[in-house]
């Protein structure tokens, strides 16, 4: 069907990629979302939500090979409560930029996040 390599190597390596991102989710602080280290927040966002989408990908590919699996049916629900969690982290990143007029302004106003000014102009 697919090659799913290409994400893991095998269930075993899946696993283990989602036991280290709950570890990694847990200890991480909530954001703060300060603007002198905005730049990392946003990095920091990127690569856990990157890092969360693989697992989930790799989830989902892998019931549709094996449907009646309820092994991978049981780990795409720890990787939904892995969401929920990097979801409570970032909660004050949705509350003061995602509905926020001064959004932008807050953007422009610094160079180093001058980059992220489109991310906020998407439709």
């Amino acid at each position: 069907m697919w090659d799913l390599t290409k994400l893991y190597y095998d269930d075993l390596q899946w696993e283990e990629a989602m036991k280290e991102t709950r570890v990694s989710l847990e200890k991480m602080p909530s954001f703060k979302f300060e603007l002198e280290i905005l730049d990392e927040d946003f990095t920091k966002i990127e690569y856990y939500s990157e890092k969360l989408d693989r697992l989930y990908t790799y989830g989902l590919l892998r019931r549709e090979q094996d449907s009646a699996n309820t092994y991978i049916t049981k780990r795409i629900h720890e990787i939904y409560s892995l969401y929920q969690l990097f979801n409570r982290k970032i909660k004050l990143f949705n509350n003061l930029f995602l509905n926020s007029d001064k959004t932008l302004e807050v953007l422009r106003s610094s160079e180093k996040l001058k980059n992220m000014n489109n991310f906020f102009n998407r439709s």
